[in-house]
């Protein structure tokens, strides 16, 4: 535990406070082929989005927010236990149990060489069809609560589920907003207001919904996780840890105690974030776009849409862009959601399915969905064995149309497209190779046609002068009426 000079207790990384324990829970037709709905894919088109990694670890990280939202005893937790019946607490006690697994002692050394022993759980996050999830949960987190292991478990619940899933978009639509840098100031506010929470009269978040969403970016930051799939007689596994606070900027009123601005220094991980954009050359840059609105949407009443919709913008991008054939029953294990005979409310999950694939095409985030044996799944005989075929939206496809290299090629810009952005930026040559952190005589060979751009140059100057290639090669119509010489080269790697 960490005191700031202004008495303020921060705990892994986050500001310990007694009054979370206090916390009340907040929350925030049937057709047979279903065609975008032509106003939707244009307002669709009009709003924000974001690059979001589309690579093989962000498929088994978004694995672990998969499932429906479950029945969290909170009621319970959030009270003095003396107030539960005996019936209620065993109930707690079987929930805690089923997420929090065996406790053990981890030998380390502190600052004088002197051994300590530090204790250690390991917690349960996922356990699906895809991949099974874990995290080692330090004996210092949450300790500033009371009831800290009934706390700890219902917030894991909460972060690896469809509501901490919406919390993790917003970060990386934060991420996006800033530079795609893998690092940002992050404020509470802004964070609530990507989530789409509703401020107050007076221009403020209910507390209680900020310490809420700071608990479950407190676990974002401070667990690591072990991720580990099967496939035949494979097994994958991953060790990760999703974002890191590295400074903070806290300010509060005396008197209360009450914080007015709270600012951290977010920083995301570069295995699943930052290798996403940056190009090789053997591959290109690995991600695709969301619409911003996703990570706004009521995770209670749509909890499949939040999580299928990043997860087909993977496939999607992966195929091509292409259409994505999946059974029924492929999708239902994406989703963690029971199709087994057995299982009573199978019909009502996929009844549930439908309902929520509409919905994405009506929202945009879907370009349309059909059954290629006709109808509605749900009333063939073979529900599970049907094929549906998932389109993308249009705007994605239009906004995501620059050429997917395949392996063993590289692209880099012409010397003619480094001159087209001298002229649009007015920048001399000793300006450009200052930013793109090469020597004057080496940008003067390349301006003469003495030196090619090489991949790692190329991608340099793509993340300088994003914003600009983007309304090249996405909006045409923002640039002169002259042909851009903006045209990819294809190398042999």
């Amino acid at each position: 535990m960490i005191t700031t000079s202004s008495g303020i207790h921060i705990q892994d990384g986050f500001i310990a406070n007694q009054c979370m324990k206090n916390i009340e829970h907040l929350e925030f037709s049937d057709l047979a082929y279903h065609q975008p709905i032509p106003q939707a894919q244009e307002a669709a088109a009009a709003v924000d989005t974001f690059a979001f990694p589309s690579h093989e670890i962000m498929q088994r990280l978004l694995a672990i927010f998969a499932g429906k939202p479950q029945r969290l005893p909170e009621k319970y937790l959030t009270r003095d236990q003396a107030m539960n019946s005996q019936d209620e607490n065993q109930y707690i006690a079987d929930f805690v149990n089923s997420v929090l697994q065996e406790t053990f002692v981890k030998e380390t050394y502190g600052n004088h060489n002197e051994l300590i022993q530090v204790k250690e759980q390991i917690a349960i996050i996922s356990n699906n069809p895809l991949v099974d999830g874990k995290a080692r949960i330090p004996e210092d987190l949450f300790n500033d609560l009371a009831q800290r292991e009934e706390n700890l478990a219902l917030y894991i619940q909460k972060t690896f589920g469809a509501e901490g899933l919406r919390h993790f978009l917003g970060l990386v639509i934060g991420f996006d907003e800033h530079g795609r840098k893998g690092v940002y100031h992050f404020t509470i506010n802004e964070h609530l207001d990507r989530l789409g929470y509703q401020r107050s009269k007076k221009g403020s978040y209910d507390p209680a919904i900020k310490w809420k969403a700071l608990r479950i970016i407190q676990l974002f930051s401070s667990l690591e996780l072990t991720i580990s799939s099967r496939k035949g007689n494979k097994e994958k596994i991953s060790n990760i840890k999703l974002f890191s606070l590295d400074r903070y900027d806290l300010e509060r009123k005396i008197d209360s105690g009450e914080f007015i601005h709270m600012k951290f220094l977010l920083r995301a991980n570069e295995d699943w974030y930052g290798k996403a954009f940056q190009q090789t050359d053997n591959r290109s840059q690995q991600y695709t776009q969301l619409l911003k609105k996703i990570a706004a949407e009521n995770h209670r009443e749509h909890p499949l849409v939040i999580y299928l919709t990043p997860q087909l913008a993977i496939r999607w991008r992966i195929n091509k862009f292409q259409p994505l054939s999946l059974r029924v029953s492929t999708i239902m294990e994406m989703c963690d959601l029971d199709h087994s005979h057995t299982c009573k409310n199978r019909m009502r999950d996929l009844r549930d399915l439908e309902s929520e694939l509409t919905y994405m095409v009506e929202m945009g985030y879907l370009g349309q969905w059909s059954n290629k044996d006709g109808g509605l799944p749900s009333d063939n005989c073979h529900s599970f064995n049907c094929v549906l075929q998932l389109a993308p939206p249009n705007w994605l496809c239009n906004s995501m149309r620059k050429s997917i290299q395949g392996k063993g090629a590289s692209s880099t810009i012409t010397v003619e497209g480094l001159q087209w952005i001298q002229q649009q930026t007015d920048l001399s040559q000793n300006k450009m190779a200052e930013i793109l952190g090469v020597t004057r005589q080496h940008m003067s060979r390349i301006f003469l046609g003495r030196c090619r751009i090489s991949s790692k140059l190329s991608q340099k100057i793509t993340e300088a002068f994003r914003d600009l290639l983007e309304k090249c090669q996405l909006n045409p119509a923002l640039l002169d009426p002259k042909p851009c010489p903006l045209r990819c080269q294809t190398l042999p790697s």
